[in-house]
């Protein structure tokens, strides 16, 4: 499911400011003992949104945006979502066309997330021929997009 997440009303003295955005499986009530991890959605940058984010976990996510001031400082705010299992599962040119839409902005982190959400979210009933054929359009939409070659430069 496409979902667009944003950052709004910061304000601060030391511009430009800078934003990322995480998420994790769980509430915040769980806080620091939830055993998932952070995973990165998108690396930092002056863009206060970011759309076209797929998670395919079903349950309650709890979503975490950072802001930076040029000095350094960092502050943040989260909020939960609750991921339901939609009517029909999207068939898999849907999902590649949302990959699509993700590898063309050139984060990679996004574009790593995007791929493992598409990956554990498709459910196909086909053969092991198509099954193997869709394996195989994302690891060359990851080859294709750079997104291997240096995922933790910002």
């Amino acid at each position: 499911t496409p979902f667009q997440i944003a950052s709004l009303g910061w304000e601060d003295d030391d511009l430009p400011l800078e934003h990322r955005f995480f998420w994790r499986q769980g509430s915040m009530a769980q806080g620091s003992d939830s055993t998932s991890a952070w995973k990165v959605l998108c690396s930092w940058s002056q863009d206060s949104s970011f759309s076209n984010i797929l998670i395919g976990n079903i349950g309650t996510i709890t979503g975490k945006a950072e802001v930076r001031d040029t000095l350094g400082s960092v502050s943040s705010a989260m909020t939960e979502a609750d991921v339901v299992m939609p009517p029909e599962p999207p068939d898999e040119g849907v999902l590649l066309g949302a990959l699509a839409a993700v590898v063309s902005d050139g984060d990679s982190f996004a574009t790593l997330a995007a791929i493992s959400a598409v990956a554990s979210s498709s459910k196909s009933e086909s053969s092991t021929a198509a099954s193997s054929d869709f394996t195989d359009t994302l690891l060359d939409t990851l080859s294709g997009s750079g997104a291997h070659e240096d995922p933790t430069a910002e």
